[in-house]
């Protein structure tokens, strides 16, 4: 299948969690797809930088980006509204598994956790290199703000 419609290169990929849309990030805008259409459903133009990082909620009604500039944006999925902005020098996003926080991480080596709901910083761990993408462990779900396997290797 091609997807067309979009402008410019792509930066990020991202499935919903329903796997019937796909999320692409690009210069300053996000594409959605449905697998049952050629062309974009929904486009996000808001944004005022290239777009580096993007991931759904498990609910699917909300999308959250990160901007070449650092921050990070949470829109609504209906209404392409901003919900919330995240001050942080972010390069990549993704949501927990469970739904309830967000994983930033950074050029700066910081990842940090976020409450989805009010962008509330919960934690925040120091690397010792650049952050450019993300990925949750399935065990870490419904341990504290990093899993015990993580703590492990040195990730506090």
């Amino acid at each position: 299948m091609e997807l067309s419609g979009g402008d410019g290169p792509v930066f990020s990929l991202a499935w919903a969690p329903d796997g019937q849309s796909i999320a692409a990030a690009g210069d300053r805008q996000i594409n959605i797809w449905r697998l049952a259409t050629a062309a974009p459903t929904r486009r996000f133009r808001n944004h005022p930088a290239l777009v580096r990082s993007l991931d759904w909620s498990t609910d699917r009604k909300l999308i959250a980006s990160v901007r070449n500039d650092g921050k990070a944006n949470v829109w609504n999925v209906d209404t392409l509204n901003d919900a919330a902005t995240l001050q942080t020098g972010a390069r990549a996003i993704k949501w927990s598994p469970d739904g309830r926080p967000q994983a930033t991480g950074g050029a700066s080596g910081s990842l940090q956790l976020w409450n989805s709901e009010s962008g509330a910083l919960l934690h925040t761990s120091r690397l010792q290199t650049m952050i450019s993408s993300l990925s949750w462990s399935p065990i870490a779900i419904g341990s504290p703000p990093l899993s015990r396997t993580a703590r492990e290797a040195r990730v506090e």
